[in-house]
């Protein structure tokens, strides 16, 4: 009688470490597809999608909001700037005009980056109207071809046209930008 108690144990063992191993009892690879008997409940809450918290959305914001405010500020100024540098002989206004070009060339590159960990969440929807606006402006900051239209960093914002015009809609983005930014305040 304990030889079958045996046989039998080894035979459970046996079907528990081929269970466990991803093996058939045939010596095939098991079959790891959800059987058609889950539960719907069960197969929903694999396709759900977390929601992001406020602080998790507003964390991006507040990374760069105090440069892209710091842009927003000096656009106009920079503009000026820049229509009286290239008639300038000094280094200072020079400097001073290249250094607000490169800053509107980093809020270019950050405002892609926040747009881009910003889609990447899904905003409770208490906030789905803000973080729309939000992408929305961030896109057309981001995809804007500031350097193929106006030139390369650390150098003077070209005088040509086309410039002129990216120029222009950025500012206008600036204050758009400026705008959801206050709308964020709240959540900061």
């Amino acid at each position: 009688m304990k030889w079958v108690t045996k046989a039998q144990g080894l035979v459970v063992a046996a079907a528990l470490v081929a269970g466990c191993s991803g093996e058939s009892s045939d010596g095939g690879e098991a079959d790891s597809t959800p059987s058609a008997s889950a539960s719907p409940q069960e197969q929903e809450t694999t396709d759900e999608v977390e929601t992001a918290t406020p602080e998790q959305l507003a964390s991006i914001i507040a990374g760069g909001q105090s440069d892209w405010r710091a842009v927003i500020d000096t656009a106009s100024g920079c503009r000026l700037l820049w229509t009286t540098a290239y008639r300038n002989t000094d280094p200072a206004v020079d400097l001073e005009a290249k250094s607000c070009y490169m800053r509107e060339i980093v809020l270019n590159s950050t405002s892609g980056d926040a747009l881009y960990e910003m889609e990447a969440l899904t905003p409770p929807e208490s906030m789905e109207d803000l973080v729309s606006e939000t992408e929305a402006v961030l896109r057309e900051i981001s995809t804007a071809d500031l350097e193929p239209d106006c030139g390369p960093p650390l150098e003077l914002p070209a005088t040509s046209t086309r410039c002129n015009q990216t120029l222009g809609e950025l500012y206008v983005a600036y204050l758009d930008l400026e705008e959801a930014l206050d709308s964020w305040t709240p959540y900061l």
